[in-house]
C-alpha cells in the first residue's frame, strides 16, 4: 500500500480524481502582509495530509483512520500539526489593551500601607466586593459613554471593570477547582 502524497496523486501519480481517497487538501498559504518596517519572520506554509488514504495493491483507494492528523510543513523542513482547536492567545488579545492594563495595575499598586505584590489580587476578596467595585467602574465607563464624565475617565473605568471582572471570574475558576478536587 502506498499514501497519498501532498501534490494530489499517490506515489505512483495516479491523479487523486481517479482514485477513491476522499477529499485532499493541500494548500500553499499567502504570506501575510506586513507594513514597511514590520518584522515578517512568518514562512509560506504547506498544509497537507499526511495519512488519510491508502491503495492496496489493486490500486483502489481505501480510507484508513479518519481522524488522520493534517499538519503544517514549513518550507525550513519543519513540521507542526494544525492549531485550529488550539487557544488563539496571540488573536485573542491586543498588545495595547493588555499593555494599558498593565500600566492601570501597576499604578494601583501602592496604597497607604505599601506596595502590594502584583498578584496580590488573586489571593482573594468576596464575589461582593468585586461585583460591587465592578459596577462602579461600569457606571464610569457609562458615563464617559454618555458624555457625562466619570471619576478618572473611560480607559480607567474600562481597566476597572476589567479587572473586577478578572477578579469575579478567577475566584469563580478557583471554588469550581476545588469542588473538583473534592
Amino acid at each position: 500500500m502506498t499514501r497519498c502524497s501532498k501534490q494530489g496523486t499517490f506515489d505512483s501519480e495516479r491523479p487523486l480524481s481517479q482514485t477513491n481517497c476522499g477529499p485532499m487538501i493541500a494548500t500553499e498559504m499567502s504570506p501575510v502582509e506586513r507594513t514597511p518596517g514590520e518584522l515578517d519572520l512568518i514562512e509560506n506554509t504547506v498544509v497537507e495530509v499526511t495519512s488519510s488514504c491508502t491503495r492496496d495493491a489493486d490500486g483502489a483507494g481505501q480510507q484508513v483512520n479518519e481522524a488522520s492528523p493534517v499538519m503544517r510543513r514549513f518550507s525550513g523542513g519543519a513540521t507542526r500539526d494544525l492549531d485550529d482547536d488550539k487557544l488563539d492567545f496571540e488573536g485573542f488579545f491586543s498588545p495595547l489593551v493588555l499593555q494599558r492594563y498593565a500600566e492601570y495595575m501597576h499604578k494601583h499598586r501602592n496604597t497607604a500601607a505599601g506596595r502590594r505584590d502584583s498578584d496580590n489580587w488573586q489571593a482573594g476578596m468576596g464575589l461582593n466586593v468585586w461585583i460591587k467595585s465592578g459596577w462602579r467602574h461600569f457606571f464610569d465607563w457609562w458615563s464617559e459613554h454618555r458624555g457625562w464624565g466619570s471619576r478618572e475617565g473611560i480607559e480607567e473605568a474600562i481597566c476597572g471593570l476589567m479587572f473586577n471582572a478578572m477578579g469575579y471570574l478567577h475566584e469563580l475558576l478557583k471554588a469550581q477547582k476545588a469542588q473538583r478536587q473534592c
